[in-house]
């Protein structure tokens, strides 16, 4: 690991990887699937900037839904946004509770469509640089080492 912005470690000499899905926190929705962010523009932007469009998973609370957050042009809306109700489709289109099953095939053709995933889930690599799952013995299912009695 090494220091990275604000001195936040960050893995060192690994592969960069880019995500197929990200899961988006939202202030706010609408009825159309278009987040209230933070106001720093970071997931939209990087959003934009992935170059193949990800599986968005936009996740909030039911009251904080809006009729309409006057989205710009450059606004991306969420593919599916869940709340405490349950799992209700987006992208663009008004949003529409799916049952579990609606939900998983919806997503399977969304990443059909996007030419995703991108690379095996057998990958090793790390789409976060906040992420610590290596740090955690058996976390990817390998064999535990033999404690030394010495």
């Amino acid at each position: 690991m090494r220091a990275g912005v604000y001195g936040i470690p960050v893995p060192d000499g690994t592969e960069v990887v880019a995500p197929d899905v990200a899961i988006v926190p939202m202030n706010g929705y609408d009825d159309r699937g278009y987040r209230l962010g933070y106001g720093g523009g970071f997931f939209d932007r990087t959003l934009a900037a992935l170059g193949r469009r990800v599986v968005a998973i936009g996740v909030s609370y039911e009251m904080l839904r809006l009729t309409t957050i006057y989205p710009q042009p450059h606004d991306l809306p969420m593919d599916f946004v869940v709340t405490e109700y349950g799992i209700h489709s987006g992208g663009g289109n008004e949003l529409a509770l799916l049952a579990p099953g609606d939900a998983r095939q919806r997503f399977e053709e969304l990443l059909a469509s996007r030419g995703l995933p991108r690379a095996s889930f057998a990958s090793r690599g790390y789409s976060s640089p906040a992420c610590y799952a290596a740090e955690f013995p058996e976390y990817f299912g390998e064999t535990p080492k033999p404690k030394d009695d010495g």
